[in-house]
This record gives structure tokens, C-alpha cells and sequence, in this order.
């Protein structure tokens, strides 16, 4: 599981309390441009034992459609914001609703990041009503699956679970 984005901060502070109270860590890909609106928050993620990855620097769409110097400008600026609040550059990334050509991939990796990560299941706010939901979604998840909570907005056209076949 791994946090993609941030929410307002009161929703971000329920998060991280609800991490800490169960011991749990996770891997949050921030986008470099909200990592500077809430650096403290950012800060205390990584201070208590967190992983904190690139979503970008605008956390932007379709990113395969950029060109290689576009990438790159996007993946360092973003690392370069990152590095400034925890100290230490991201390894990782993460981006919306992009295909990860060899393209993206050389530029991601040239950038520093040399982990890309690509989530198969999305889930939002908007996911569930309750918590039964919640338990039958999570009970017939394939194990190895990456579920990316998605902190703001609603999901994109490809981040909707397909209906299986009866």
C-alpha cells in the first residue's frame, strides 16, 4: 500500500497519527510542488521512518507524452525539493495515469530515481461507504498487488477497477 499525493492537513496528521498508533510504515510519493506547501508534515513522515517518493513536481498526467528534457526537468526539480525537506534525494517515483515507456523509464532513471513504481489498484475517498466495503475489497485483492490511496482528487479513467467477467 503507499500514499500517492497529500490531503489537507488535518487529513494528513489522521493519517500519520493512525500509522504511528498501529506501527505501521508506508511509502508516500509526494509531488514536489505540495512537498513545499507542507514541509513539516513532509519532514515528520520521513523522521518517523517513512518512505517518501516522487510523484513529480506537479504531479501531472500522461506523462509518457513528454518529451525526454521535459522528464527530466520535472523528475529532478521534484528531487531536488524532496532532498531540501528530508535530507536525503528520493529513490523512488511514481506518476499519474502514465505509461511507463522506455523513454520515461531512462528519464526516470537518469534523474536519480531509480525505483518506478506502477500501482495496480487506486482507491480514493470516494472508494467506499463502509466498512464491509472496505473488508470484501481487501479480502479479494491478489497478493502482490500495490493499492495507491490517492490523498486528493478522484481517480482517472484507468484507475478504476475493470467489472470481472461472471
Amino acid at each position: 500500500m503507499v500514499f500517492q499525493g497529500l490531503s489537507d492537513s488535518g487529513t494528513n496528521r489522521k493519517i500519520l497519527n493512525l500509522l504511528t498508533q498501529y506501527n505501521k510504515k508506508a511509502d508516500f510519493f509526494i509531488p514536489g510542488m505540495l512537498a513545499v506547501e507542507d514541509p513539516k508534515f513532509v519532514r515528520g513522515l520521513y523522521n518517523k521512518g517513512h518512505r517518501i517518493g516522487s510523484n513529480t513536481f506537479m504531479q501531472s498526467n500522461d506523462m509518457h507524452k513528454y518529451s525526454q528534457e521535459e522528464l527530466i526537468d520535472d523528475f529532478v526539480r521534484a528531487n531536488i525539493v524532496i532532498k531540501g525537506i528530508t535530507n536525503k534525494k528520493p529513490s523512488n517515483l511514481t506518476c499519474n495515469s502514465t505509461k511507463y515507456t522506455d523513454d520515461l523509464l531512462k528519464a526516470a532513471y537518469s534523474s536519480g530515481n531509480y525505483n518506478v513504481v506502477q500501482p495496480t489498484k487506486f482507491l480514493n475517498y470516494q472508494s467506499f461507504k463502509d466498512y464491509e466495503q472496505v473488508f470484501n475489497y481487501i479480502k479479494n485483492v491478489k497478493k502482490g498487488s500495490i493499492i495507491s490511496i490517492k490523498m486528493d482528487g478522484v481517480l482517472s479513467e484507468g484507475e478504476y477497477d475493470k467489472p470481472t467477467e461472471p
